[in-house]
């Protein structure tokens, strides 16, 4: 097991604990949008040749009081522990336990041109049908589709396209 996946499933045993995982997710994805925009912080925060007692105040200056305690020690005992350079990595971890404790899946949808409200929602209720559980969709497209859409979910691959059918048709006929 990795090092992030263990800093993951404790944090996330705390949040459990004190039935705050929802807000701890949220703290952890605020702080990767911080670090994302500002890269010289993790590298500040990672220098092994500044001493950690100020990485950690700087951490808690720019953290103290936004997010939970809990999340806060979190952050300094990755940087304290020579970790920090896993935080991303760590938050990804949290948000699958997130997701597997919520029963939640999350699912692509690749079409051809874009989708209407109306069929996103209905496609969104369908899948959480099928699977029997929350599904978070991310979107894009791919304009050599032609037609249809193709839903890649929980490990599986659902090709409606127009380009799919085509070539079904096409493997039929060169029987």
């Amino acid at each position: 097991m990795t090092a992030s996946k263990e800093y993951a499933q404790a944090l996330f045993a705390l949040g459990v604990q004190a039935n705050d995982t929802e807000l701890y997710l949220s703290a952890l994805k605020g702080i990767k949008e911080v670090v994302e925009n500002n890269p010289k912080y993790l590298e500040f925060l990672a220098c092994p040749s500044i001493a950690a007692k100020e990485r950690t105040g700087a951490i808690k200056n720019a953290f103290s009081g936004k997010i939970p305690q809990n999340v806060l020690n979190f952050l300094c005992l990755l940087c304290e522990k020579g970790h920090i350079n896993e935080l991303f990595e760590t938050i990804n971890e949290f948000y699958e336990l997130y997701k597997e404790a919520n029963r939640i899946i999350s699912a692509e949808v690749i079409s051809a041109a874009e989708l209407h409200d109306e069929q996103k929602q209905r496609l969104k209720e369908k899948l959480e049908k099928l699977y029997k559980c929350k599904v978070q969709i991310t979107y894009s497209l791919d304009k050599s589709l032609l037609g249809g859409v193709t839903v890649k979910v929980a490990g599986k691959v659902l090709d409606q396209s127009l380009k799919h059918r085509l070539k079904s048709i096409k493997e039929v006929i060169n029987q």
